[in-house]
C-alpha cells in the first residue's frame, strides 16, 4: 500500500518532535546542573 503525502508528513512531524524532545530534555538537566554549580559558587555552599 502506497504512503501518500500526508502520511509522510505526519511521520516526517512525528520524528522532528522526537528529535527537538530528544535535545531539549538534556538540555535541561545540563541547565539544571549550571544552575546548581551557580547557587554553589554564589552562596559558598558545598553540595558535596
Amino acid at each position: 500500500m502506497p504512503e501518500t503525502d500526508s502520511d509522510i508528513n505526519i511521520e516526517g512531524a512525528f520524528y522532528r518532535k522526537k528529535l527537538l524532545l530528544s535535545i531539549i530534555i538534556p538540555g535541561i538537566f545540563i541547565f539544571l546542573m549550571w544552575l546548581v554549580k551557580i547557587i554553589e559558587i554564589l552562596f559558598e555552599i558545598d553540595f558535596h
